[in-house]
């Protein structure tokens, strides 16, 4: 299972270091992310916005791509959203789950992550 978190999206949506990588994943491998992960991309969007990075008719057309897209993700079968229902531990992780699923994080370092509940090197 290959879980995408809002901040890995974002990379591949604003062109970010590490956005290739994710758009790679997702031509190759059916991944997840969880249903507010869109409601976190919009507020990425309004606060590039505020911070005056993108003006109003570019933050609006950014946002409906960003929309239109995850929908064409989601028909073609290349993301699912997930709805989180259970208390998640401080990785992510349901707890007592059997699974490990590889979850891609965007990294303060500006590139896209990849990790493992337990790995070392996270």
């Amino acid at each position: 299972m290959i879980y995408l978190e809002a901040s890995a999206l974002w990379t591949m949506y604003y062109g970010e270091p590490g956005g290739d990588n994710v758009i790679w994943l997702l031509k190759n491998y059916k991944c997840y992310t969880a249903e507010w992960m869109v409601l976190e991309l919009c507020r990425a969007v309004a606060k590039k916005y505020n911070q005056g990075e993108i003006n109003d008719k570019e933050a609006r057309s950014l946002e409906m791509f960003i929309l239109a897209d995850i929908e064409r993700l989601k028909r073609e079968g290349r993301l699912e959203l997930i709805r989180i229902t259970w208390p998640l531990d401080k990785e992510g992780i349901p707890p007592h789950s059997s699974t490990q699923p590889l979850c891609i994080r965007c990294t303060t370092l500006g590139g896209a992550s990849l990790r493992r509940k337990g790995h070392a090197g996270r």
